[in-house]
C-alpha cells in the first residue's frame, strides 16, 4: 500500500470506520512513516472535537421518568413518543418540508452519526489542504522557471557585454514609457543580440513586451519578455540575418502570446 493509499484512508481510520484488516495495514504504515503519522494525529483531533460542534438539545419532558419506569418494570414500553420521534412517513404528512429537513438534520447530528460526519469533515479538509498545497507547488515551480530563465539571459548578456566585438545601441522611451532605459546589445562575431530594459511600466497578467527589428521598412518579431516589479527585464533576440542588416528596433505592449504584427504603439524605439 502506497503513501497516497494510506492518506486516503486516514480520515476513516481516525473515525474508526475501517474494517479490521484495513485498520491494521494503516496502523502498520503509521508506525513506520512520520509524515502520515502526523496526518493521522491531526485527523484524530478533529474527530475528537467534532461531536462537541453539535447544538445542545435538552431531553424531552418526562424522558427520565419514562426511562426509570421502563427499567423498573423490566420491560421497554415507553410513553407516547415525542413528535420528533415519529416515523418519517408521519412527519412528511404532518410537517412542512422545512420542518422535515430540520428533523433530518438533528438526527444526523446525533452521536451515532458522529464517526460518519467526522470522516466527511476530515476528507473535505484533507482535500482542501491537498488542493492548496498543489497550487503552492505549481506557483513555486513557475517562479523557479522564471528565475532560471532570467539567470540564463543575464549570464548570456554578461558574456556578450565583456566581448570586445560587442556594440550597444540605445532605444528611447516614448510617451507611454518616458522613464524607460533600453539597450540593444549586438555581437557581430557570434551574430547574436540581446535586449536589456529598465524602468518600463508594469505588465498586466495577460500582457507581454515584444521586440521588433526593422529592415528596409519591413518589421519582424524578434523576442518577448516580461519585467519585474521595478520594470526591469531582458531577452535574447532571434535573428534571421546578420546583426548589421537591421536598421531599427521597437518595443510594443502585446497580448501574452505575442503576434506576427504589432497591435499597439511602441513604448521604446531606436535607430540601429
Amino acid at each position: 500500500m502506497t503513501h497516497a493509499d494510506v492518506r486516503e484512508l486516514i480520515p476513516c481510520y481516525a473515525a474508526g470506520a475501517l474494517e479490521q484488516e484495513e485498520a491494521a495495514i494503516v496502523q502498520d504504515h503509521l508506525e513506520k512513516c512520520g509524515f502520515c503519522s502526523n496526518l493521522a494525529r491531526e485527523a484524530a483531533e478533529v474527530v475528537h472535537y467534532l461531536p462537541y460542534s453539535a447544538d445542545f438539545r435538552p431531553a424531552p419532558a418526562g424522558a427520565l421518568d419514562r426511562l426509570m419506569s421502563a427499567i423498573g418494570s423490566g420491560s421497554a414500553p415507553l410513553a407516547q413518543p415525542e413528535p420528533e420521534l415519529q416515523p418519517i412517513e408521519e412527519a412528511v404528512r404532518a410537517a412542512p418540508a422545512r420542518r422535515l429537513l430540520e428533523r433530518l438534520s438533528s438526527w444526523l447530528t446525533r452521536p451515532v452519526f458522529a464517526p460518519v460526519a467526522a470522516a466527511a469533515v476530515v476528507l473535505v479538509g484533507m482535500a482542501a489542504w491537498n488542493f492548496s498545497l498543489m497550487g503552492e507547488l505549481r506557483e513555486e515551480r513557475r517562479q523557479m522557471g522564471t528565475l532560471q530563465t532570467r539567470l540564463g539571459e543575464q549570464t548570456h548578456l554578461l558574456v556578450m557585454v565583456t566581448s570586445s566585438s560587442t556594440v550597444a545601441r540605445p532605444l528611447q522611451g516614448t510617451a507611454l514609457a518616458p522613464s524607460a532605459e533600453v539597450r540593444l546589445v549586438m555581437d557581430p562575431e557570434t551574430n547574436s543580440a540581446m535586449l536589456m530594459a529598465m524602468r518600463l511600466p508594469p505588465l498586466a497578467p495577460d500582457r507581454i513586451y515584444q521586440v521588433w527589428l526593422g529592415r528596409q521598412g519591413a518589421r519582424m518579431p524578434a523576442g518577448r519578455f516580461a519585467v519585474d516589479e521595478q520594470g526591469d527585464g531582458e531577452c535574447s533576440l532571434q535573428l534571421d540575418g546578420s546583426v548589421h542588416s537591421y536598421d531599427s528596433a521597437w518595443i510594443t505592449l502585446e497580448p501574452a502570446q505575442g503576434g506576427p504584427m504589432p497591435n499597439s504603439p511602441g513604448v521604446a524605439r531606436g535607430v540601429l
